[in-house]
Parts: structure tokens; sequence; C-alpha cells
């Protein structure tokens, strides 16, 4: 059976990570918790207008197809088509208005009571008042500064659906939700047996359930407990915001390990700076957003395979920079690649003489070489090998 692509939502991303038309995979599973929130809507509004049944046809859930077709410039637009048979809706036993005009409903109610919401009301009626804590899932993988503008399609202007609309709905039906977090602190302990963690903060110890493929990684810093770890994942908190527990750990990088020997060095290392989540260091801080990941992601390893320079050390900076240490005598060298990815400025203090020199330069397609020339003689005179 041939099929035609009909669109079913054009969501529009907003946020640092979206800046680049790029989709960060974790978002993926967001668009995948909104399909699973529009069939449970869908089959709410199937059993209202059917009363004389008990459930939904067979097959009812396998007829909604939704596949991402594109990802659309405008931050990123992912592109989300519904696959409909040509000669008319889906047939279903005992759906007589069509199988797929109920999920479009389903789709403009989930809209309106977003909408309804994030404007400080209540949910609509015809919204199914026990749906509400299925929003937990969807958006759970948002920063604090990003958004989901549900539009229907490019040409119509969508609402707008951000942690804080998501934490109200849920919030109306229960006591605690999810949202990402990042901890810094010290594994203490670690129970193989049930796969779980003490992890030592600034603000007291969390006991943690780890996945069983990262007990390599999870030993190896408690072996290393004397160095900060930091922990990203999922927390489940209450409305006060008080941290319950740590829900889903996706990644541990241990923080002394910011040295880099090669360009495929610097670039895991640049890697696990996406990773950051707001308030990474010590409950403060932003991580780098994607237009600055870019920058540093390229110069930082022409730098050293193409100009030759000895490779830095790489450091995340509270502000969202990405700073980058050469440490040497007499000069010890930074260089900063600011948030927005438009400017890199650079400092080389002489520990020797005890005077600094500047610099700042504007991101253009000569930066590796202005760089570079700027870095050389500093790192010459340090007695580095080029």
């Amino acid at each position: 059976m041939t099929t035609d692509d009909t669109v079913f939502l054009a969501p529009i991303l907003r946020g640092g990570r979206f800046d680049g038309h790029t989709v960060p995979v974790e978002v993926l599973a967001d668009l995948a918790a909104y399909k699973d929130l529009v069939i449970e809507v869908a089959r709410s509004l199937y059993l209202a207008k059917h009363p004389d049944r008990k459930r939904v046809p067979k097959g009812f859930e396998d007829s909604f197809r939704l596949t991402l077709k594109q990802i659309d410039r405008g931050s990123a637009i992912p592109v989300l088509v519904i696959e409909r048979d040509p000669t008319g809706d889906l047939e279903l036993e005992g759906v007589s208005e069509g199988s797929c005009q109920i999920y479009f409903d389903a789709r403009d109610i989930i809209a309106e009571c977003v909408q309804s919401v994030g404007d400080g009301h209540m949910p609509p009626e015809r919204f199914p008042p026990g749906l509400l804590t299925s929003f937990n899932r969807f958006g759970r993988n948002l920063l604090a500064d990003e958004s989901i503008e549900l539009a229907p399609n490019k040409q119509t202007q969508g609402v707008l659906y951000n942690p804080t609309v998501r934490r109200k709905l849920v919030l109306l039906q229960s006591k605690n939700y999810e949202k990402p977090l990042t901890l810094v602190g010290n594994v203490t302990k670690v129970d193989t047996d049930n796969a779980t963690l003490i992890l030592r903060t600034s603000n007291g110890t969390i006991t943690a359930s780890y996945p069983i493929l990262m007990e390599g990684v999870i030993i190896e810093a408690l072996k290393n407990h004397a160095n900060d770890v930091r922990l990203s994942g999922m927390g489940l908190y209450d409305r006060n915001e008080r941290l319950l527990r740590v829900t889903d750990i996706n990644h541990v990088v241990q923080l002394d390990d910011a040295v880099s020997d090669t360009s495929a060095d610097i670039l895991a290392r640049l890697g696990a700076m996406g990773d950051l989540r707001p308030g990474w260091l010590d409950g403060e801080g932003v991580g780098p957003d994607q237009a600055t990941m870019n920058i540093a992601s390229q110069i930082l390893p022409d730098l050293i395979d193409r100009e030759g320079l000895p490779a830095p050390a790489v450091f995340p900076t509270k502000d969202g920079s990405i700073q980058a240490e050469w440490q040497g005598m007499p000069w010890s060298i930074e260089v900063r690649f600011l948030p927005g990815g438009l400017r890199v400025t650079a400092v080389a203090d002489n520990l020797v003489e005890g005077r600094d020199e500047l610099i700042s330069i504007e991101v253009s397609g000569q930066l590796t070489s202005e760089l570079a020339a700027w870095l050389r003689p500093h790192l010459v005179a340090s007695r580095r090998h080029l």
C-alpha cells in the first residue's frame, strides 16, 4: 500500500542546543513521548464517544504512524508526518469517524491544554483529567532555557511548551515531577550487587541506582574518590524543588580528566561538555551553547593537527564559555571561547615578569591562523616542544 505524508506537527525547538538546526538525540525521546501522549488522548476520546465499548478496536494504536521526515531551519523544526492511506482514512472496526481524524483532534486538545495551563488557567474540560501526569515524559529532556512551540504546520503559530509549563501540568495531578539534573561530588561507596552508588555533594549524600553498563566508570570514580565527578541524568523533585531521588543516570565524567593529548581527546572532552545541565557547578553555571561548542570543536583540533601546537587542557566555565589552558614557564595561557560562538579571548600571564598580554578576536575564517600566530611565540618561550 502506498502512502501520502500529511504534516501532523512542525514543532519549533528553541534554545542554544538547537541554534545549529540540529536536534540532540535525547530530545528525540521527547518526540516519541509526544506520540504516546497523542495516542493516550485519542484512546480516551474514542471511549468517550463510544460508551458502549470497554476498549479501543484492535489495531487502533498501530494506525497512528508518526515519522520524523526532516529537520527544517528556524532554530530546529523537526517535521512530523502521519502516514495515511491515499484512498481515505484507515478503516478500523468501530471507528466510524476515521482513525486519523481522532489523532488530529487529540493533537489540538493537547495544544489547548498546554495553552490554558501556560496562561495560568485550569485544563480545558475536554482534556482527559487522568492524563496530566503523562506530560512528565514529554519534554523531560528540555533544559531550563529551551522550549517547544507546538505548531501544527510551518505556516501556523503554535503554543509554547517549556519546562515551566510542563511542571505546572504534571503537578496539577501529581505531587512530584522529573527534570534533568547534574550533580558534582565524590563517589564514596558502590554496591555492585544492587547497582547503587553513594555520591557526596556539597548539599549532602545521595544514593542512586546506575545502569550496569556504567559499572566500570563508577568503580573507577570510587578508586579516585578524592576527585570530583559530574553525574548527569534525571531527578524526581517535589513541588518545592526538593530532590527526592535520582531516577536515571546517563553520564558520569571524572572532572580531573581534562588534560588531552590529541585532537580526538579534545573532541571527546568537548562532547562530554554537551551533557552539562544548568546548575552543574554546585548549583550554579550553565553549559556551553551549541554555537560555542561548534567553534571550539573546529578550532582546537585545527590548532593541534594543522598548526602543530601542543594540546591544551580544556574546561567548561560557569558562564557557559569553553576554556583551553597551556601551563608552562614563563607563560601561562588561557584561551576562552565565549557564549554565542562569536568571539574568542586569550590571555598570556608571564609568571616570571609579572605581566600579561591579552587579545580578543572575532570568529571568522582566519581565526585558527590568527590564534596560532599569537600562541606560538608564547608556547615556544615556555620551552614547549612544537
